[in-house]
């Protein structure tokens, strides 16, 4: 089970697997802000693929009030719970949990509807589009429940409309109180969940899901594929668990021993499900071979209108050339039995081998028959190309604990998976003369070149990827050249008995003020990256995989399962791989060999 410790405050081996484990189966005073304009708007006209979008509100709540994370979910939606351009849209804010991000330490008044009612909440929608602020609006709590009980206390803002050329919203907000005039509480964009918007990208989204045993499909932005364009097809969780009738299946792997109240009993062990989901696609007549889907937690196709979202969704793109006229699509479903007894403490029988995958159902999902399949037309679109994002170069830092004997080095290799660049970015990472070893890297700058040790292997490293030493690494330590991007060794404890002192700011290794949670013996790689080559979710967070090679010895790190559901059922990872996933811009953490993951904004360490 995937441990993921996350901190937001503020928000392979080449290939990774596109299989992912099913999970456990699965305010008073209304301040007067109308609205602060930030940029003109565009009219929809033409700008936007969305019909009839309608409106919905969405539900804020505080997840952590020492950290103001603060959670959006959909609800009360007229047409369904995808987000679209032109929709009208509300927020409700509830009032105990935005009191207590106020009065962290004060429960007096937390209770009493007319106190409550007193707190003044605003919150500010900033548009994007294509990784640019376009505009904002401004918006606050105007209108209150009508409700004698505190905890039943919701209010909610004026009505504001989704502009034409946005595809993701985030939010800020600000708290006040009428009846204390010292609070003041800010939380930035970087804290709080962001909203998917449909119809501003001229690519569309096919969604196949279900209702119970309904099976249905849609084009989320409605109309035809468009040609020349592409289209991200999806295939939701729900609808393989339907196709594979999941709740028929034995799981059972073996037998452990219990110790319950009326003494020790053998009760049964269960494994995990998993699918493996491909799709067949035919253009004009002509089919192509099967090809993979990526399971990814970060799906907009599964909208989130749940607190602990456990939903994820099966995804590819697929290009249509620009005459192409009519498209068809089925689904091949293999549903595998995962036996991981790692995670049982008394197994007494084992049914199958250790981490053995055993087929359990294959199925296909052909709209009823073999030769029936999904048919498609196409049309036109007025909407633009996408541009390539802009550079956005950010701070990045990579821990990664592990113990090495004398004479061994870490390094990181990493960058995009190929797999998933090509499934869900539409992007080869090979170049027109069959060279893969740049194409799916990340431009970095090492920071710390102050270990003269590890220096000559920073001249000439200006990219993470997955192919060692570059063409411009020169440099050798003990004759030995680069095997990726060097990383210093850092710990935040320093034993009297090692001597005087060693710190990055001053030697480049020993003491890290960054290295507060990571502990003894954690590499570091400190660069400034850019974030805009990374593998971007679709509400705009960019990610990166790495993973370390050891010289001298232990080389490459073993394969990890970072992205599978933790308790909570909030993978912090968009997609499951075999590396670790970190993030661009901010503090990450991981284990050598192990699938947690921690995640830290760098003013989290400011004294």
């Amino acid at each position: 089970m995937l441990k993921v410790k996350v901190k937001k405050m503020g928000q392979v081996v080449v290939g990774a697997t596109s299989m992912l484990a099913l999970g456990p189966l699965t305010m008073g005073c209304a301040l007067d802000a109308s609205g602060q304009e930030t940029e003109q708007q565009e009219t929809l006209g033409q700008q936007s693929q969305a019909v009839e979008p309608g409106s919905a509100t969405l539900f804020t709540s505080v997840q952590a009030y020492n950290q103001q994370e603060i959670s959006v979910v959909v609800t009360n939606a007229t047409t369904d719970d995808f987000i679209r351009v032109g929709e009208k849209l509300k927020m409700s804010c509830r009032a105990v949990d935005y009191w207590w991000l106020a009065h962290p330490n004060g429960y007096e008044g937390y209770d009493d509807v007319k106190r409550l009612k007193k707190l003044n909440i605003q919150v500010t929608a900033h548009f994007y589009g294509n990784g640019v602020k376009k505009s904002s609006k401004t918006v606050a709590v105007n209108s209150w429940s009508n409700t004698p009980h505190a905890w039943e206390l919701v209010g909610t803002t004026q009505e504001f409309t989704v502009p034409a050329n946005t595809d993701v919203i985030r939010f800020s907000y600000a708290v006040t109180d009428g009846g204390d005039a010292s609070v003041n509480v800010q939380v930035g964009e970087d804290n709080t969940d962001r909203v998917v918007v449909f119809g501003a990208r001229p690519e569309k989204h096919l969604v196949f899901e279900n209702d119970f045993s309904t099976l249905r499909h849609k084009i989320i932005e409605d109309g035809a594929l468009v040609r020349g364009r592409d289209v991200l097809v999806g295939y939701t969780d729900y609808r393989a668990n339907t196709l594979a009738d999941t709740t028929s299946i034995n799981t059972v792997i073996g037998q452990q021993k219990n110790y319950g109240r009326f003494g020790p009993d053998i009760i049964p062990l269960h494994g995990t499900l998993e699918h493996e989901v491909t799709i067949g696609v035919q253009i004009d007549g002509v089919w192509g071979q099967e090809a993979p889907m990526v399971q990814r937690f970060d799906s907009a196709m599964v909208p989130r209108t749940q607190m602990y979202n456990r939903r994820f969704a099966f995804e590819r793109r697929i290009s249509l050339p620009a005459n192409a006229k009519q498209v068809a699509v089925y689904f091949h479903i293999k549903t595998y039995l995962r036996a991981d007894y790692s995670q049982f403490p008394f197994v007494v029988e084992k049914y199958f081998a250790d981490g053995e995958r055993i087929l359990v159902r294959e199925v296909w999902d052909n709209n009823g028959g073999s030769g029936n399949d999904y048919h498609f037309g196409t049309e036109a679109s007025t909407l633009p190309s996408v541009q390539p994002l802009p550079a956005d170069i950010r701070r990045t830092v990579v821990f990664v604990q592990g113990e090495t004997s004398p004479g061994q080095d870490m390094f990181v290799r990493g960058g995009v998976d190929h797999g998933v660049a090509e499934a869900l970015l539409g992007k080869s990472c090979t170049n027109s003369q069959g060279d893969p070893t740049y194409g799916c890297s990340i431009p970095i700058t090492n920071l710390n070149r102050k270990n003269a040790y590890t220096d000559p292997w920073k001249v000439g490293d200006g990219l993470l990827d997955w192919y060692g030493v570059e063409a411009g690494q020169q440099g050798s330590v003990n004759g030995q050249q680069a095997n990726g991007t060097a990383a210093d060794w850092t710990t935040n404890y320093w034993p009297p008995e090692w001597g005087p002192e060693k710190t990055v700011a001053h030697d480049g290794y020993g003491l890290e003020v960054l290295n507060r949670v990571c502990g003894m013996h954690c590499w570091m790689v400190d660069v400034d990256m850019d974030c805009a080559k990374a593998y971007h979710s679709p509400d705009g967070t960019p990610w990166f995989e790495i993973k370390t090679f050891i010289s001298n010895g232990p080389g490459w790190e073993p394969d990890v399962e970072q992205g599978l559901m933790n308790a909570y059922g909030t993978p912090e990872a968009p997609y499951v791989s075999k590396n670790h996933l970190a993030r661009c811009g901010m503090v990450n953490v991981f284990r050598r060999g192990q699938s947690t993951a921690e995640f830290y904004r760098f003013d989290q360490f400011l004294p």
